[in-house]
């Protein structure tokens, strides 16, 4: 190469570096690396419960009620947690239409100190619409304790998980089995009993959520006046499945 086609690409390269910096942008030398990776969000395992009466009276009777549920992932501004924004809606099939609402918005994700959240590349919204139901297939035997719960539910959850897994393809007994449960969750027919309450199992058919654990009709009020969970129609826990995220490196000063 001449001297003189040098002296034309270093003036060529200057000018392109001049103009990012006054453009307000970095050099590719100094973006952020940005790399995929998988991770788990923390799952939702406290009883959300909403008491807003939107119309009707406090009581479902065994009309339903109609239940949709949704989950909405997004990343704050900072870039540094991800939020699970819970939408919830509760409606009596017939008579007076009773009916209630509530909404939350949990941390599910907290970046590493030396990265941020770019985007997330899987899914980030679930839903389920069911009709809940007086009875249904049970998965365990009743508790009274939510600890015993919750555990519960992840086994049931895991079992679901290791269905929808490519890799276990044998037609076992145990396959046929999880292949039934989660056909079962899948409709709605799922129940774990807890507190003397039918704790419906539902998956989503997309999205970052495995599975919603979920109160509708109760043995008595149904809407509660209060956050206290017991025997109102409530969200008893939210499991999440791994997501795939873009997270970039912090840049050192």
């Amino acid at each position: 190469m001449s001297n003189a086609a040098v002296r034309s690409l270093t003036a060529s390269t200057l000018a392109a570096l001049t103009a990012c910096v006054l453009l307000g942008q970095t050099s590719p030398a100094e973006a952020a690396p940005v790399r995929t990776a998988t991770v788990s969000l923390r799952n939702i395992d406290e009883q959300l419960v909403p008491h807003e009466l939107v119309h009707g009276d406090r009581e479902f009777g065994g009309n339903g009620p109609r239940i949709k549920a949704s989950v909405t992932l997004s990343v704050t501004g900072d870039k540094r947690r991800i939020l699970a924004t819970v939408d919830f809606n509760a409606r009596e099939t017939k008579s007076d239409w009773s009916e209630t609402r509530g909404s939350w918005t949990k941390t599910v994700y907290y970046a590493p100190s030396t990265k941020r959240i770019e985007g997330i590349l899987d899914g980030s919204y679930s839903k389920v619409d069911f009709v809940s139901k007086p009875a249904g297939f049970q998965l365990f035997g009743p508790t009274a304790d939510f600890v015993k719960f919750l555990g519960r539910f992840n086994e049931i959850s895991q079992a679901m998980f290791f269905f929808a897994n490519p890799a276990a393809k044998a037609d076992t007994a145990a396959r046929r089995e999880m292949k039934r449960l989660n056909d079962l969750v899948k409709r709605g027919l799922a129940y774990l009993p807890s507190e003397g309450n039918h704790v419906h199992i539902v998956a989503p058919s997309s999205g970052p959520v495995q599975a919603f654990a979920i109160v509708g009709d109760t043995g008595g009020p149904d809407i509660s006046t209060d956050t206290n969970p017991k025997d109102d129609t409530r969200i008893n826990g939210i499991k999440f499945k791994r997501i795939r995220l873009r997270l970039s490196d912090v840049k050192k000063k």
